[in-house]
């Protein structure tokens, strides 16, 4: 029953993820600092914030080991709502790119043992957590190009939400064990740090969408549950059923996942049409025109500005 409730939940915080990810998207080539005066920005928190709500409690009845990979569904649905707002139908990439990532999420679900409880980080395990985090983060941040610049935010947010749903799982764990008294000082260090990892993953997955969103959100994605599974397997001792075989089919699903995701089209948001606004255009369109001297002394000088007006030297 508890693991049922935790897809649920999972679920419903994937759809409001989707809905901030494409809000954030349409204001994906406006400055950091005018966001604010944006009404779509902050609506693109409360989505934000009704997703993490779900996913936190998602957290409370399910491992990490599988909360996290439903976050997958977050890019499923990013594609379905992107499509309903271009009145389009979805392409055969696309099809096939969400039948692997529903399917390796099936199967994932298949291999997790239905009395599977969440688990909580030590104290002792706390600073190693945040200092491998910060390790991840700021390595993934020395990428250098537009393009990988991108892809290093998307991965760092990718790892900054895995750590922060890691301390937000920890955190409801220890509110409800009838501790929380004899561990305050850990409670806080570990609200602190999901405090400041979960707005660092907002600022850098609105960073991410600004050159290349649809690799971006798929590289977030992908990052998230990777990072969640190491932390879950190494930190929290979490494991999956069937033993050997269990595991294979694990990774076969990550493999199946990460497959959907490279197949999917590079930037959803498009679909069909051309990326560039400029490829839809005649070529003669994007011809620098030099400057034309409108009283031409002679007639040579006349056939040099026609030629320079027809796109030649």
């Amino acid at each position: 029953m508890t693991i049922t409730l935790a897809v649920v939940l999972c679920i419903v915080s994937s759809v409001a993820y989707a809905a901030a990810a494409l809000l954030q998207r349409d204001l994906s080539t406006r400055p950091l600092a005018a966001l604010t005066a944006h009404p779509v920005w902050w609506l693109a928190l409360v989505f934000n914030g009704v997703g993490a709500a779900l996913h936190v409690a998602a957290l409370r009845f399910g491992p990490l080991l599988l909360v996290q990979p439903f976050g997958l569904l977050t890019l499923v649905l990013a594609l379905v709502f992107t499509a309903s707002r271009q009145h389009r139908r979805l392409q055969s990439a696309e099809w096939q790119g969400l039948a692997l990532i529903c399917a390796s999420l099936t199967g994932l679900l298949t291999v997790t043992d239905s009395t599977a409880t969440a688990s909580a980080v030590s104290p002792h395990d706390l600073p190693i957590l945040l200092g491998a985090l910060t390790l991840v983060i700021a390595a993934a941040r020395l990428t250098r190009g537009r393009a990988m610049a991108s892809i290093g935010a998307a991965v760092a947010a990718g790892v900054s939400f895995a750590g922060a749903s890691t301390l937000a799982q920890t955190i409801t764990i220890e509110l409800s064990s009838g501790e929380a008294a004899t561990r305050a000082l850990f409670l806080a260090t570990a609200a602190l740090g999901m405090a400041a990892l979960a707005g660092a993953g907002l600022l850098l997955t609105q960073l991410s969408y600004r050159d290349t969103f649809g690799p971006a959100v798929a590289t977030s994605t992908l990052a998230n549950p990777v990072a969640a599974a190491l932390i879950g397997i190494i930190l929290l001792g979490e494991t999956v059923r069937w033993g050997f075989f269990g595991t294979a089919i694990a990774v076969v699903c990550a493999a199946l996942a990460a497959r959907g995701v490279a197949i999917l089209p590079a930037d959803p948001a498009v679909g069909g049409g051309p990326r560039d606004p400029l490829s839809a255009r005649p070529a003669i369109a994007r011809i620098r025109v030099r400057r034309l001297d409108v009283r031409p002394r002679n007639s040579k000088s006349m056939s040099r500005t026609r030629c320079t007006a027809a796109g030649r030297p």
